[in-house]
């Protein structure tokens, strides 16, 4: 009954086909509520020719797949191998990667609230690409604004303005890759940490709302934006 239940309940909330769907869920909490006792869930759901994809690039890999899991709790259960950590504390693990910035709260060593969001990392690339644009190949003018990002990362106002720092050549044989001003770059990509800022914000603020949480007590970084220097 509670399957069928899931399915029903879940089935207005996907943006595909519950039909071409893989579903499960995790019991957190039983409580009693109008004298009615009522369950506490949490349910993932993911497309089969996903499951199917991962599967079999694992298996051509060489790969024995034992598990599968969602990006947050492959997160969580990484986070729980650091010592330093109080399963008690309330933590936001904030993923930055390429296409979409993940933000996971968790609390107790409960998954509370989960969602991604855009801008992400190629959102960065893409803003360095349109001002630093030449004619020529899309590939190589991304190339470039990649190598840009990695090298420079997010340049702080005062360092920038106070010295004047030109990016160099990454490779003097390339003629494309001109010295680029690190103050440009600054102005280039601080739109799309502005909406990044405000989407991580309105998440937090609308979870402490929800869960009438007071505070947070950790906010960790991962992801290959978190590589991203300044970004702390």
């Amino acid at each position: 009954e509670l399957i069928e239940a899931v399915h029903w309940e879940i089935k207005g909330h996907l943006p595909f086909p519950i039909e071409t769907a893989q579903i499960d869920f995790y019991i957190l909490s039983e409580f009693v509520e109008d004298n009615v006792k009522k369950l506490d869930l949490i349910v993932a759901a993911c497309p089969k020719h996903l499951i199917d994809r991962t599967l079999s690039i694992a298996e051509k890999s060489g790969l024995r797949t034992t598990h599968l899991d969602v990006a947050p709790f492959a997160l969580w259960n990484s986070l729980l191998t650091w010592d330093r950590y109080d399963i008690e504390e309330g933590v936001v693990l904030i993923d930055l990667g390429a296409e979409k910035t993940g933000i996971h709260l968790f609390k107790a060593g409960n998954l509370q609230f989960s969602r991604e969001i855009t801008p992400a990392g190629n959102d960065i690339t893409r803003a360095i690409m349109e001002g630093i644009g030449l004619e020529g190949d899309t590939n190589a003018l991304y190339e470039r604004a990649e190598r840009i990002k990695k090298e420079v990362g997010i340049p702080s106002e005062t360092h920038s303005e106070k010295t004047g720092e030109i990016l160099r050549p990454f490779d003097k044989h390339r003629a494309q890759d001109e010295s680029v001003n690190l103050s440009k770059i600054s102005f280039l990509i601080r739109p799309v940490l502005e909406r990044m800022a405000a989407e991580i914000s309105r998440s937090l603020d609308y979870y402490k709302s929800q869960f009438y949480i007071e505070r947070i007590d950790r906010v960790l970084l991962t992801g290959g934006g978190a590589n991203l220097k300044n970004i702390t």
